[in-house]
């Protein structure tokens, strides 16, 4: 098929994280046959250095059309009228190109999904595909514009996806939208679990970190360094599991605003060098750190799925994660364990008792308990999704080339 997929950010050199699950599925979707454009409406500030208004590239073996209008930190509806009109500079291009795409496939109704919805006119016989990620919706804090967005975006697709269970309920329940659920996929060539024991060795800019695996147990958590993440209460945990006990460290992969008052937490409750902070490092880092490390803990007070959860477990390493509204769907007994949000105590006894497994963990068993969420498996998914919003678009009476 012919598919456009609509984002608000591409990884670049400066931003690699800028987009990347949009632009990984986009990869994919091109691997598996389709003929995949992707489409870039840029609204970040001006803080964000890059080419400003239309610019045409390649990246990676994708042809990449993107429209940069650097509104910023601006109310809702002027955020949205921005991405209504760079959409309808992408979606005037690519028909003045006589592309005639099958699928518009957009990801959050707000701002994009939306967006595309209002320009579909402009790509006359295409069907919309919407997958919804927003927090917001199952933190109970949808704004009265969101939901605009959402029952527009919504009422205007062929066909809504869900990347989790919990999601889609919460789309059911608010805008009466049934949602396919298709979860996220993991870069299998990127994360996958050691052949032997490993050693866990980052370089940073302070210094080299070397763990190795025989001589303690180390735990490891990835995520944006924000009070929603819950690295706080995380750091509490492993002090109430291990305190000063040398045997046991936990390395924190992430950048945010509250890194310097998880460092504090840090040295008040005397870790030391046990806990260690290496900030944003290139996925590559994060996927040898992963296989260097023996268990993946995660806090977090809220996940619409749950990515980095899964890339640990194609990693071969049992999830400790709080029940945040993702990780239920894929984290269990044969993989992990789930606690309480907010639950220090909690997590630090499931710490512990991953910890005594020390020597017992399958990694390989681990890793299958994901194989669902390979991008082999997820594409085709997201094909199958693909084929009904076109039954459904001919069913209108609309006709493909």
């Amino acid at each position: 098929m012919r598919v456009v997929v609509l984002s608000g950010g591409c990884p670049s050199d400066a931003y690699p994280f800028n987009g990347i699950f949009q632009f990984e599925q986009a990869k994919a979707l091109k691997a598996a046959g389709h003929e995949v454009l992707f489409a870039v409406a840029d609204l970040r500030s001006l803080r964000r250095k890059r080419p400003l208004g239309f610019v045409e590239s390649e990246r990676e073996g994708l042809r990449v059309l993107s429209m940069s209008l650097p509104v910023g930190a601006v109310p809702p509806p002027i955020a949205g009228a921005a991405a209504v009109a760079a959409t309808a500079v992408l979606f005037g291009r690519i028909a003045r190109l006589g592309l005639k795409p099958d699928i518009v496939h957009a990801h959050f109704a707000v701002y994009y999904g939306m967006a595309a919805a209002r320009n579909m006119a402009r790509l006359p016989g295409t069907a919309l595909v919407v997958t919804e990620h927003a927090s917001e919706i199952i933190l109970n804090e949808v704004s009265p514009y969101s939901m605009k967005c959402m029952r527009l975006t919504y009422d205007a697709a062929d066909a809504v996806i869900a990347v989790s269970g919990h999601l889609s309920a919460r789309i059911r329940e608010l805008t009466g939208t049934e949602a396919v659920i298709v979860p996220n996929m993991f870069n299998d060539s990127l994360f996958f679990p050691a052949t032997s024991p490993a050693t866990t060795s980052v370089s940073t800019k302070a210094s080299p970190v070397t763990y190795p695996a025989k001589a303690h147990f180390s735990f490891v958590s990835v995520g944006h360094l924000v009070l929603g993440k819950g690295m706080e209460r995380l750091i509490e945990s492993y002090a109430r599991a291990f305190g000063a006990d040398p045997r046991y460290s936990l390395t924190i992969l992430g950048e945010g605003p509250e890194r310097r008052s998880l460092e504090a937490k840090v040295t008040t409750l005397g870790l030391g060098s046990r806990v260690r902070m290496l900030g944003s490092i290139p996925r590559t880092e994060i996927a040898a750190t992963l296989r260097g490390s023996d268990c993946f803990v995660t806090a977090s007070e809220y996940e619409t799925f749950g990515l980095a959860c899964v890339e640990a477990l194609a990693s071969g390493l049992p999830v400790v994660a709080t029940r945040c509204g993702g990780p239920e769907d894929f984290v269990g007994e044969r993989n992990g364990l789930l606690v309480d949000v907010g639950d220090v105590e909690g997590m630090a006894e499931a710490m512990k008792f991953i910890a005594g497994k020390r020597g017992r963990i399958d990694r390989a068993a681990i890793a299958a308990t994901v194989a669902r969420f390979s991008s082999s498996s997820v594409i085709a998914a997201v094909g199958a999704v693909y084929g009904e919003a076109l039954r459904s678009q001919e069913g209108k009476g609309t006709s493909y080339d």
